[in-house]
């Protein structure tokens, strides 16, 4: 495997990255259209060398993952939150039910966005199909 990179706004100074679509055998193409910050930015693609080898280990039933070279590209999102931010996230759906993916991700006077318990929170599809487990 390959890593396939990033794409960041153009914008100087912007802080915005996001992870490529896995498209086989074609370029990658982004998951947004455009910055979420700079709405006129286009996104740069900063393609990447680095090589994924994954080794499965029997014994222990388990995979272990080497990367061969280094990343010249900032660090993606996360995709997967983390298991107590996963607890904290089940609890607010518990207890907000009324509450939509939209309105978890903006928060309320009396409750904090979800993106605040996880950078993985931030996207809103991924809200969406975690409220919806």
């Amino acid at each position: 495997k390959k890593c396939l990179g990033v794409f960041v706004c153009s914008e100087e100074d912007c802080g915005f990255v996001t992870r490529p679509q896995y498209c086989r055998n074609a370029r990658p193409v982004p998951t947004s259209a455009k910055c979420s910050v700079h709405h006129h930015a286009e996104l740069q693609y900063l393609p990447c060398n680095v090589k994924i080898v994954l080794d499965i280990i029997d014994e222990k039933k388990c995979v272990e993952i080497k990367n061969h070279g280094k990343h010249n590209h900032p660090r993606p999102p996360k995709i997967r939150p983390s298991p107590l931010a996963m607890d904290k996230f089940e609890t607010i759906v518990k207890t907000a039910q009324e509450a939509t993916p939209l309105t978890l991700s903006v928060g309320t006077d009396t409750r904090p966005p979800v993106g605040t318990i996880d950078s993985a929170f931030r996207n809103l599809d991924r809200v969406r199909r975690h409220t919806h487990k």
